[in-house]
This record gives structure tokens, sequence and C-alpha cells, in this order.
């Protein structure tokens, strides 16, 4: 592609966690096309080391803004802080951009008509259904209510200014046309690993005893409810020998209180390789039954080959995985009690073939298929 790229993520593509997982691939794959002659915007506060495995011209390190500024966003609107940011390297050179991908929502509506006036493409990832997600995880209620009302606008901009609207879900693309209104510029990108993975080495059961695995960020909203409502409806459907592993980043007081009253539950906060811990399981379970996007922690679980059962909301961009024995969603308790029937019967019975699972994933989140998806993706923009 000519021209030169600014890549702006709401999570640092550096970074350890889904939302820095899936910018990590989409940043790569875009910069690929264009041949890394790409900028790309990370937080100034972030201590993370910049490695090579994107390619980029220059590291753009954006600051936070002042308490005074967030204050007045409350009523401007401008909630995050790449957009001024980016408008003044515009104003400063309105040549250095052909164009710019913007990982969020927020960031996009509070700049994409400012880029388009200025002859700029922009191509939006909406990460998820940005209202739901926030309604799921603030709960401070003037503020929040003010937020929304921002939001929803921001959203509205974005997907009316944009030259493409991409999207992780159909669910979440669905959603934007009910509200906005159908455009031919809406795809579904999906997410994709941001390198070649190895399979990992094949591990067979060496006894009745089943590891179960539950992963993800431990500390907001979402991943509470998810670890409350597992052990409250769930919990009591796993096999009496059974084991349990609950990993993330910094569990709230209540999950590492839940944990610790079961025997055979063993948490592992904030850990420094996450295979190592999912790969001690068996089976991995994906109980979030709120928000909205695609659960990247599930990639964890195929990634290493393993069974997966999920509740009906995550299994949101998973849908080419649904006809295998090795993806199983649940409602109900009942439903989930079954599925944990069907799949403890796959793995002591020696049928649950890692190898199968791992290359079914691959057919599907490699980055090979995320990058001729991205690069279709920009020949319909870009001359």
């Amino acid at each position: 592609m000519s021209g030169k790229l600014l890549v702006v993520s709401h999570s640092n593509p550096y970074e350890i966690g889904g939302g820095s997982f899936a910018c990590h691939a989409y940043a790569k794959a875009f910069s690929e096309c264009f041949n890394g002659n790409a900028d790309i915007c990370v937080p100034a506060e972030s201590k993370v080391l910049i490695d090579n495995s994107i390619s980029y011209d220059k590291i753009i390190r954006v600051p936070q803004r002042t308490l005074l500024s967030r204050f007045i966003s409350l009523f401007t609107g401008e909630i995050d802080r790449y957009s001024g940011y980016v408008k003044n390297l515009i104003k400063e050179d309105p040549e250095c951009y052909s164009t710019v991908v913007i990982n969020g929502c927020r960031e996009s509506g509070s700049m994409a008509r400012f880029l388009k006036s200025n002859g700029i493409k922009v191509i939006t990832v909406f990460h998820n259904f940005e209202r739901k997600y926030f309604k799921d995880n603030f709960k401070i209620p003037l503020i929040r209510g003010l937020m929304l009302f921002h939001i929803r606008n921001l959203e509205k901009t974005a997907y009316q200014y944009s030259d493409s609207n991409l999207f992780l879900t159909i669910d979440d693309l669905q959603q934007y046309e009910d509200i906005f209104g159908p455009k031919s510029i809406n795809s579904l990108i999906g997410v994709f690993e941001y390198k070649d993975i190895p399979n990992p080495a094949l591990r067979k059961k060496k006894n009745n005893a089943l590891t179960f695995v539950i992963t993800g960020l431990l500390c907001n909203t979402q991943g509470e409810d998810s670890i409350v409502y597992f052990f409250k409806e769930l919990y009591r459907y796993l096999p009496e020998n059974s084991a349990l592993i609950v990993s993330g980043l910094d569990p709230t007081k209540k999950v590492v209180d839940l944990c610790n009253k079961y025997k055979n539950v063993t948490l592992i906060p904030n850990p420094s390789d996450m295979n190592d811990v999912i790969g001690q399981g068996d089976i991995y379970i994906c109980p979030t039954r709120i928000g909205s996007g695609l659960k990247l922690r599930i990639m964890d679980g195929l990634r290493l080959g393993m069974p997966v059962i999920v509740h009906d909301l995550s299994k949101r961009g998973y849908e080419s995985m649904m006809s295998t024995p090795y993806f199983n969603s649940f409602l109900t308790p009942e439903e989930f009690n079954q599925a944990v029937k069907e799949m403890s019967s796959l793995v002591l019975g020696n049928e649950d073939d890692r190898s199968l699972v791992m290359e079914s994933y691959k057919s599907h989140f490699s980055y090979g298929c995320g990058l001729d998806k991205v690069k279709e993706i920009l020949n319909g923009i870009i001359s």
C-alpha cells in the first residue's frame, strides 16, 4: 500500500491482555500491508519493552490527559487521550498520513470527521458494542449517564465517518446496523494470532482426575461476575475428584475469598506465562455471561488443543468451531452439566485428539488468515 499508516489503539499492543492481543494482531497485519511505513501510538506511561514483532517507523508515546482535561471532557465528549494528540499531529503536517487505523469507537468518534476532512482514510475497529461494555463495567451513576450519552454519539460518528467499519463478531455488527443502519463498508474481521505459533507438545491423560481451567481479567465487574456465577450455579457439576485452576490479572477480594473456600481450587494470580497455567488443565471453561465483543481468553484454550465449554454469550466469534465436538456452549446450569459430561467423556476416553483442535483453530485464527482479511479490506478502500 502507498502512503503512510498511523495505528491508534485503546490498549497498548505490546502489553498482556485480551485487548492488547487483538490490537497487536491488527497493528502487525496493517503495518505489514504498508511495508512497515507506519507509526504506532502507545501510552506514554507504559513500561513494557517495544519489540520487533510489528514493523514500524516510529513509536509515538501519547501522554495521559491532565485532571482538568479529563473534567472538561465530561462536557465536550472527547473522552480519550489520543484524538487531541493526533489532531495536533495532522495540523502540523496534513500530509503525514494517508490512512489511520483506530482501535475503539471512542477514539474514532472524536477524530474520524477531522481526519476525513483532511483527506485521510479512516478504518475503525469496533472491539465490542461499546455502550453495553461500559454499562456492565462502570457503576458511578451520575458520571455513567453522562458518559453513556457521549459514547452513543461517538459510536454514531465513528460508524458514519469511517471508510471501513470492522467488527470482531457478527453479533456486534448486527447491533450497530440495527441502530445506525446497514452500510456496505461494514466487515467482519474477527480476531487472529499476531504470530505463527508452533503446536505445543501433546498431553495425554494419565489418570481419571480431570483438571478444569478458568482464566481472564479478575479485577473488573465482568471478570468478578463470571467467578461468582460459576461458584454459585456451576461448580456443583464438576466431577467429585476433579480440580479447578482459576488464573488471571489482579483478582478482587471476592474472587480470592471464593477460591479459598474450596480445597480442590487453585488460584494463580498474575501468572508470568498463562500458557503454562492453562497447559496444566484438561478442559477450559469460560463462564462469562455479561459484556459484548469477543472473549479472547477462549483462544488460549483452543491454541493448546483443549476442549472448551463456554457460556452462550461467550461463543460469539467462535462460530467456526461450533461444528467440532471440542467446543460446547451452555445457557443454563443443566446445559453446563451436560456439557461437562460430554467433554469429560471425550477426555477420559482419550478421544480428545489435541492436534485436531489445534489444526481446526489455526485454520480460522492463524496470523496468515488474518493478514489475508486485512489485505482484502485495504484493497476495497485504497487504490
